[in-house]
This record gives structure tokens, C-alpha cells and sequence, in this order.
């Protein structure tokens, strides 16, 4: 992650953007996550009473998976036997008689994937206007998308 921060008196800003990767369960499976990501404050003191600040944040997350769920791949992945041969010499994946595939094809890309892109954006805008004449009293306005 990389930021920066700095401002005047009255005027003050912060930006960062980073990135993560997460492998799935099993290591340089079929199955990862990554997400890059950006984040923007920017706080102005307008008068001596009105402050503004503007909130920027926004990622894209990237799920990638096997085409089999979970659930299929922790109930079948322990049923193969040690001794099993999960490959046949010419490459390809050994299924038991057809019925279903190997444990190798469960955490692969073998068989298919899935690859879900998301795009999220939040932002928020506060308008504070400290009134001197009512002790204490602040009022604010928000808007958030």
C-alpha cells in the first residue's frame, strides 16, 4: 500500500491506493482473490465555522474459482486414496468410472472456472456548520453514494 498525505492550514488531503492477493485453500489451486484499491479524503475548512470533506473510495475485486463449490470439493478431495494415480501417464485426469472426477479436478482449472469481477464505489460528503450562538450545537448535511 502507498499513501499520501499532506494539506495546509486549511485545506488537508490523504490518498492511498494498494492491491492484495489471497491464494485459495489449497496453494496454486484454481481458486484466488485479488482486489486493487483506492481511498481519497479531502478535508477544507471553507470559513471559520463551515467545514467540508469529501470521501473517495472505490476496489475491484477479482474472484476466480473452480466450477465445483466448496462444499463439493471438501466432501471429495479427502476420499482419495494415497495410493490412487490422480493423473494417467499421457496428462490427463483419472476419473473413477466416470461417475466423478479426480481430486486433482476439484481444486484445478480443469474442468472450468468461474471468474467474478466486481467493481464497488463509496463517497461521502459532509458539509459541518458550527453555530457560535448555541454552545455545542454543530449541523451537519450528508450525502452518500
Amino acid at each position: 500500500m502507498s499513501a499520501l498525505t499532506g494539506g495546509t492550514e486549511t485545506v488537508k488531503y490523504f490518498v492511498s491506493i494498494g492491491s492484495r492477493f489471497q491464494d485459495g485453500t489449497y496453494r496454486k489451486s484454481g481458486a484466488y482473490y485479488s482486489q486493487v484499491d483506492f481511498r481519497s479524503n479531502i478535508d477544507a475548512k471553507l470559513a471559520n465555522n463551515i467545514n467540508l470533506s469529501i470521501d473517495v473510495a472505490g476496489r475491484q475485486e477479482n474472484r476466480h474459482g473452480t466450477i465445483y463449490s466448496e462444499y463439493e470439493t471438501f466432501r471429495n478431495v479427502p476420499r482419495g486414496k494415497p495410493t490412487d494415480v490422480a493423473w494417467w501417464f499421457n496428462g490427463k485426469a483419472r476419473t473413477r468410472c466416470g461417475i466423478r472426477p479426480e481430486s486433482c479436478c476439484y481444486v484445478t482449472n480443469m474442468g472450468g472456472y468461474n471468474k467474478d469481477i466486481r467493481y464497488i464505489l463509496e463517497s461521502n460528503i459532509r458539509l459541518n456548520i458550527n453555530i457560535p450562538w448555541i454552545k455545542g450545537f454543530i449541523s451537519y448535511r450528508q450525502c452518500v453514494y
